[in-house]
């Protein structure tokens, strides 16, 4: 024991080891709360839909068979009968998700698990960009609606102009 200390009685020293834990706990708390605090955020964007019956908050988001976000809000507009699905995708993912212009979505039913869906993100070969905070983009209905989004020409285009028109509604 060290001579400066052996004169301290034995509440002293509790006293200064509860104070020395008190001081190291603070520390420690600190440094997970700013850990938290600074972790990157995921980019936030609405997905409008006609229809996104049983699709439920926390579904997953997929890019190419992967996760890479969830559902955060799904909720009916009055005003314009459309569906709109805000979704988050994570950081490390964001980057992989092109503008806005280049970006839909369809929402996959499983037949096995009902109440299984998900919100999978349609990309046209070509793409260019970054998705947006707070961007908007046209969901499809369908497979047949996938495949217009696919495709070329006036089709996609109609297609694209009608959803959109829907959106600002």
């Amino acid at each position: 024991m060290d001579p400066d200390l052996s004169h301290m009685d034995y509440r002293t020293r509790r006293l200064l080891n509860g104070a020395l834990l008190v001081v190291f706990l603070g520390i420690v708390a600190t440094v997970a709360v700013v850990a938290l605090v600074s972790r990157p955020k995921g980019v936030s964007f609405t997905i409008v839909f006609k229809d996104a019956r049983g699709l439920g908050l926390g579904a997953p988001v997929t890019l190419k068979g992967v996760k890479v976000g969830e559902v955060t809000r799904v909720e009916f507009m009055k005003h314009t009968n459309y569906v709109e699905v805000d979704v988050v995708i994570e950081p490390k993912q964001a980057a992989h998700v092109p503008d806005a212009r280049w970006l839909s979505a369809r929402i996959r039913r499983s037949w096995i698990l009902p109440g299984n869906q998900q919100v999978a993100l349609i990309i046209q070969r070509g793409a260019q960009g970054q998705i947006a905070e707070g961007a908007r983009v046209a969901g499809v209905e369908s497979l047949a609606g996938e495949l217009v989004f696919l495709g070329t020409g006036r089709a996609r285009d109609a297609y694209k102009k009608g959803m959109e028109k829907a959106g600002e509604k």
